[in-house]
């Protein structure tokens, strides 16, 4: 009796356990270019869902949860491609325009693991910036660089703004470095940034109302 009352526990956990993996399972991509070039700042919505990415300076990009029959609008400037996943676990694509677009699973962006996803997954109400797209901007001040980078920011009196609270008195948006809050980002340097995270969406950030939330994550050295 106690044997196929473990059998039946077994039988039953199964399921849970692959319903699990399923749900962190990475989902990684490549856009390219006609070139064989990445692709930089292109956006990857899941469709119908508000889980987006955007890709590197390499044209890469990573999601989680991406069912098999999800679709990904892929779209930078007025071109915009819908790709079928179509049960795939990657996707290499090359992106030309709305008329040309390729896709093909590959193996080699499966081996990458969860890389991509942690990094670059974000939804909506939120604007990623790779460190190495601010040491690529030509400017040589990560005040300046993130506003060059950002669509979402403004360099004002009082620093850092929200372009839509640039008309604003005491706007600035919270700064938190590594977990901590900061006065400013004087004594961050570009070089040991790893991504900066904007809060954009009242929603995303209630402790802070409108002004948003500004967070810069270093690079880990070990």
């Amino acid at each position: 009796m106690k044997k196929m009352i473990t059998l039946s526990l077994i039988g039953l956990l199964i399921p849970l356990l692959y319903v699990s993996a399923q749900e962190i399972m990475p989902f990684n991509g490549l856009v390219i270019d006609a070139e064989g070039n990445g692709v930089a700042h292109l956006s990857v919505v899941v469709k119908g869902t508000n889980k987006i990415a955007v890709t590197d300076h390499d044209g890469r990009f990573g999601l989680t949860n991406v069912a098999p029959d999800a679709i990904l609008v892929m779209s930078m400037g007025d071109a915009s491609v819908e790709v079928a996943v179509a049960g795939r676990k990657s996707l290499k694509v090359m992106f030309v325009d709305s008329n040309r677009t390729s896709a093909e699973e590959s193996s080699e962006l499966e081996k990458q693991g969860s890389d991509y996803v942690e990094r670059r997954e974000l939804s909506a109400g939120r604007e990623v910036i790779l460190g190495d797209d601010l040491r690529s901007s030509s400017a040589d001040v990560l005040l300046e660089a993130l506003v060059e980078c950002s669509s979402c920011l403004a360099l004002t009196n009082n620093g850092l703004t929200l372009i839509e609270n640039v008309s604003l008195q005491d706007s600035k948006p919270i700064l938190i470095v590594e977990g901590r809050e900061v006065e400013n980002l004087d004594m961050v340097s570009m070089a040991d940034v790893d991504v900066i995270t904007i809060y954009q969406n009242e929603g995303e950030c209630t402790a802070c109302g409108f002004k948003g939330i500004i967070e810069v994550k270093l690079k880990n050295e070990n």
